[in-house]
């Protein structure tokens, strides 16, 4: 059965506008903190892939790490809104590549060979 993997890679600047644009929703319910962000490091961590340096009015920094569900939606979301096809199904994932994220598709067909074996 052959794979199909896709991988497409997202600079710094391209996970945050994405990150920035799902913010704004309305009916996202993991929403940043107010304040301005001022650092964003990629590691692939247990609670999250994306930590955000986050500066508050008052001048505070706060580290806000992003769960890899929330990183995953945003990019989708983001995919959808810049025009890069993606596959509605196969299994979907996230990964650190340098100081990037990383969409990586995975896409099994479930078609059998029209080939027979024995025959060559």
């Amino acid at each position: 059965m052959p794979t199909e993997i896709r991988r497409i890679v997202f600079s710094i600047a391209e996970t945050l506008d994405a990150i920035s644009d799902y913010n704004k929703l309305p009916q996202n319910n993991a929403k940043l903190p107010p304040g301005t962000i001022d650092g964003c490091v990629v590691k692939d961590e247990p609670d999250g892939i994306v930590r955000l340096d986050i500066r508050d009015a008052d001048g505070q920094h706060h580290d806000h790490i992003l769960p890899h569900a929330t990183v995953g939606a945003a990019l989708l979301r983001y995919c959808r809104t810049t025009k890069i096809p993606l596959p509605k199904r196969g299994q979907k994932s996230l990964q650190v590549v340098g100081d990037n994220v990383a969409l990586y598709i995975e896409i099994r067909t479930d078609r059998k060979p029209n080939v027979d074996a024995t025959k060559a």
